[in-house]
């Protein structure tokens, strides 16, 4: 049966922008700017505690005291990012950028669009973010971070660069220059930027699972399977980091242990296609073949186009002798582009 081997589910890594935990202190003369002020004040303290619906209320009623409070619309525009309401956030800093375009605001809004798969309006903002400030070393990151989404890797890699030239520290220009690294086959060099990255900040869970993923490819096992334990450590609710090690148990023949990480995996995500699918390669090896077929069959209903979980079910299909079955899931998977599926059907499926 056909291994089938997961995808990074985060090839970059997105940092929220953050939110300034200044108070302000304009001194506003009037009572309603004051209070304005206190109500700005109390919902950052809000937002620190992660009560971020009373840190909206807090904000909007500043906004509407005062409606050119503009670092209140700032700040609502990354409450409203952290609660993943994109529309109302690219409000907040379309009205900041109407009357003081500053390169945050640029990046804020350029972050949206990347959120919303604009990678090109999003590379649109964080250039015009660099010609406010030239040193801005988010806006490159982010711009990076478009070009990447694109799919041209060698320019994500460049703007990493100039990123990492503004802030030797950033740690997540680092992974994610490993990332392009790795789509490049620079292997060397994507393992020296993941190392660089967790020295710098050891926190980081997706550059212990992007090292894990790096290490597996090279079928370094051992290695890959503590990268991704490293990565649990730090985020215990990383449900493709669960998968990834679970595949790394599979290929160690780990079988009892592999479906305890995919089952954690699947709990953290029911819908996990991927997990679905590697769940019922451990069942086939298992030899519990009911199982792998409604672990397959469950992977295909999420997502139609999985090509692999149509063949491993037609594989399974076979095993309990089911010909029409598992010719007809050989037939789909060779449809969705699978190689091996349409040697299956030529050679076991014949008129």
């Amino acid at each position: 049966m056909k291994q089938i081997f997961f995808l990074l589910i985060l090839f970059f890594t997105v940092q929220k922008p953050s939110v300034s935990q200044e108070a302000d202190t304009s001194g506003a003369k009037s009572n309603v700017g004051l209070e304005a002020n206190k109500l700005y004040n109390e919902s950052i303290v809000f937002f620190a505690d992660r009560n971020y619906a009373q840190a909206i209320s807090k904000i909007n009623k500043a906004v509407e005291l005062n409606p050119e409070f503009y670092k209140a619309y700032y700040n609502r525009g990354c409450y409203n990012i952290r609660l993943g309401n994109l529309d109302e956030a690219l409000f907040d800093f379309n009205k900041i950028i109407q009357k003081q375009p500053n390169a945050k605001a640029y990046v804020a809004r350029g972050y949206c669009m990347l959120k919303q798969n604009q990678a090109k309006k999003a590379i649109n903002d964080f250039t015009l973010a660099i010609e406010k400030s030239p040193t801005n070393a988010q806006a490159y990151y982010y711009r990076a971070s478009a070009y990447y989404a694109q799919g041209n890797f060698m320019k994500a890699i460049e703007e990493y660069n100039k990123a990492i030239d503004a802030d030797s520290y950033y740690a997540l220009a680092f992974s994610d220059r490993g990332n392009a690294k790795m789509k490049t086959k620079d292997y060397e060099g994507a393992l020296t930027d993941f190392n660089k990255a967790i020295a710098l900040d050891p926190a980081l869970a997706p550059t212990f699972n992007s090292r894990g993923k790096l290490n597996e490819m090279q079928g370094k096992l051992q290695a890959a399977l503590e990268d991704y334990t490293a990565a649990l450590k730090t985020d215990p609710g990383f449900y493709s980091a669960f998968n990834n090690r679970g595949m790394v148990k599979y290929q160690m023949e780990n079988y009892e242990s592999a479906l305890g990480d995919f089952n954690t995996a699947l709990g953290l995500k029911p819908d996990y296609d991927l997990a679905l699918n590697n769940r019922g390669l451990t069942k086939y090896m298992m030899g519990n073949l009911d199982g792998a077929i409604d672990d397959f069959s469950e992977a295909v209903a999420i997502n139609p186009d999985y090509g692999e979980a149509f063949e491993n079910r037609g594989t399974t299909k076979e095993m309990k002798r089911d010909e029409k079955g598992a010719c007809s899931d050989w037939g789909k998977a060779a449809e969705l582009g699978v190689l091996s599926a349409k040697k299956y059907v030529a050679k076991q499926c014949g008129n």
